[in-house]
């Protein structure tokens, strides 16, 4: 984060990243429009109501994090509640299940976003951003002119963050962001071009070659 905005503004407290309103609002006056477009996309992510366990590795494809559930609302005698339809009604409590969510992103690159099946019925509330260091940090995708993207690390973990993580924040999923539109890599171009102080190359697809 500090690559991409500055020292002292985003942070992690308990594991929950955070941001410094005062020293974000100071810093903004200075920022370029790449940075103030992914400022905000970050700050809607740090809002929303679900939410997104990150893992990162440092050379490994392979992850396993905690599995959250929802909890159902139960009658006075003991029964499950059901709505109208006839399907479960959850409360907003989440509980670690014990369990874990194995995912192997090799082939991705280095990094993935994973959303498990929809539990319940309209979405689930926990997605997981996984980034594996050594690749994400070498990783070059397939630019305009058969170019490659300059390597960034920072740049593949905002893509994973905002270009699919702000899709599951909106809508408890990655649907829109899954195809092979360039859209679905708006937010990694624009960390792109701030980092490298416009002269990366630009991906020009989300499914582009990859180059280790």
């Amino acid at each position: 984060m500090e690559k991409q905005f500055g020292e002292g503004i985003f942070y992690f407290k308990k594991g929950v990243l955070k941001y410094k309103k005062g020293k974000l609002k100071k810093a903004k006056k200075d920022y370029n429009d790449e940075q103030l477009s992914l400022v905000s996309a970050l700050t809607e992510v740090i809002k929303g109501k679900r939410t997104i366990s990150v893992s990162i590795n440092e050379d490994s494809d392979l992850f396993l994090s905690n599995l959250y559930v929802p909890v159902p609302e139960m009658n006075s005698d003991g029964g499950i509640k059901k709505d109208e339809k006839g399907n479960t009604k959850f409360t907003n409590n989440w509980v670690d299940s014990l369990h874990y969510y194995e995912n192997n992103i090799t082939g991705s690159g280095g990094a993935g976003f994973a959303v498990p099946n929809k539990y319940p019925n309209d979405g689930y509330n926990y997605g997981y951003l996984l980034l594996n260091r050594k690749k994400a940090s070498t990783l070059q995708m397939e630019a305009d002119g058969g170019k490659l993207t300059n390597a960034s690390e920072s740049s593949v973990f905002l893509h994973e963050l905002l270009d699919h993580g702000l899709d599951f924040i909106r809508n408890g999923n990655t649907n829109k962001s899954d195809t092979n539109d360039v859209k679905n890599v708006k937010y990694h171009n624009q960390a792109l071009k701030n980092i490298s102080k416009g002269k990366s190359p630009l991906r020009n697809s989300h499914y582009g070659r990859k180059k280790k």
